[in-house]
């Protein structure tokens, strides 16, 4: 933090596990008086199939996952539980989230993904807004606003591990990334692309 970063990457996560425990990590952190910056930071999923994870878990429960919050009866002090409990800190309630999205997965199955994501925050947002307070998703008016959705895919082509070479996927519907982007943000709403591995200038 010491360099002041713009924002941090919560990248190709492939579990709900990870995702809360670094987004508590950097909650505890962000508590620190003497930290030089606070920079907001996005979280994105590795994801196997349209609702999946690339751990199975569905794509829905992630965005849902929460870290709780426990008072140590000894010390006073807080500190994060796996546990469930009612009153989970949600990825959603987050104060430096930004955005969430999925990356380094095929381009095919970014418009399911991203579909149940943006589905998923509608609902808890419509019943749970007022409980947000981020300084980071604020307009010139005092709006809160909630996270955008992101998407960054990989290349769509499949590792063949016996001729040790990346091969084209016969399924891939697109005729280029940039189709694919468009239509990404014309249909889901996508206010942050990119590309991941093996997406180049000469691939859109």
């Amino acid at each position: 933090m010491e360099e002041k970063p713009d924002v941090l990457a919560l990248e190709t996560l492939p579990c709900v596990w990870e995702a809360t425990e670094l987004l508590a990590l950097i909650d505890r952190l962000y508590q620190r008086p003497q930290l030089a910056c606070r920079p907001p930071c996005f979280v994105s999923f590795s994801c196997s199939s349209g609702g999946q994870l690339a751990s199975g878990e569905s794509i829905t429960d992630a965005v849902l996952a929460g870290m709780a919050t426990t008072t140590s009866s000894t010390t006073g002090t807080s500190y994060y539980s796996r546990h469930a409990c009612a009153r989970a800190t949600k990825v959603l309630e987050y104060d430096c989230v930004i955005a969430i999205g999925v990356n380094c997965c095929a381009p095919q199955l970014v418009a399911s993904l991203l579909g149940e994501i943006r589905r998923t925050i509608d609902g808890w947002w419509s019943e749970n807004s007022t409980r947000v307070h981020s300084r980071y998703r604020v307009d010139a008016n005092g709006k809160q606003h909630r996270p955008m959705l992101l998407c960054y895919p990989n290349s769509g082509e499949r590792w063949n591990a016996g001729s040790r070479e990346w091969e084209h996927d016969p399924e891939y519907p697109f005729a280029t990334l940039a189709e694919a982007l468009d239509s990404w943000v014309t249909s889901e709403g996508a206010a942050l692309l990119g590309g991941c591995c093996r997406v180049a200038p000469a691939r859109t």
